[in-house]
C-alpha cells in the first residue's frame, strides 16, 4: 500500500491534469501485475516523454523493453525481429514493451502512417505469442489514422 501511495504522489506532480493523473494510475496499475496484451497509449510527444521518464525511475523498469522507432528506423517487420530478439535475451525476462517514436519511424520511413498502420495491421497476430503487455504511444493526431487502416489490430487493443 505504501509504495502505491508513492507512485500516486509521484503522478500528482507529473501532470497537473486530473484526466492524465488518473491515466497514467490506471496504466500503472495494468501493468503492475502480469498480464497479455495491447495498450495503445494517446499522448503528445512532450507527455510522453514524462511517461517514460517516470518509468525509468520505477521499479516496474526492470520488466519494461524500450523500444524506438527510430533508432534504427523500423518498420513492422523490423519491429517483429526486435521483440523476438529481446525476448530470447538471456537475463531476467522482459514482458511488458514500451513501443514510442512511432511518428518519427513513419517520417524516416518515408511512408504514410495508412501504408504502416495496415503493414502493423498484418502482422498482429505477431503480438499474441507472447506473454506479455504491449504500449504503443502514439500521437493524438494518428489515432484516426490507425482505427480506419489498422481496425483488427486497434480493436484487439
Amino acid at each position: 500500500m505504501a509504495i502505491e501511495n508513492q507512485v500516486k504522489k509521484k503522478i500528482q506532480y507529473l501532470f497537473r491534469v486530473p484526466g492524465n493523473r488518473e491515466n497514467l494510475e490506471q496504466l500503472y496499475k495494468s501493468l503492475s501485475q502480469p498480464s497479455k496484451g495491447f495498450c495503445l497509449c494517446q499522448a503528445r510527444p512532450e507527455e510522453r516523454a514524462k511517461i517514460l521518464g517516470f518509468f525509468y525511475n520505477d521499479s516496474l523498469m526492470k520488466r519494461i523493453r524500450m523500444i524506438d522507432m527510430v533508432n534504427p528506423p523500423l518498420g513492422p517487420m523490423e519491429l517483429q525481429q526486435t521483440i523476438i530478439e529481446a525476448d530470447e535475451k538471456p537475463g531476467p525476462k522482459k514482458d511488458i514493451f514500451f513501443i514510442y517514436n512511432i511518428e518519427g519511424t513513419i517520417r524516416l520511413l518515408k511512408t504514410t502512417p495508412e501504408v504502416f498502420f495496415q503493414g502493423i495491421n498484418l502482422i498482429r497476430d505477431f503480438f499474441m505469442q507472447f506473454e506479455a503487455e504491449f504500449v504503443f504511444f502514439i500521437d493524438e493526431s494518428l489515432v484516426k489514422t490507425i482505427i480506419r487502416n489498422a481496425f483488427d489490430f486497434y480493436d484487439w487493443m
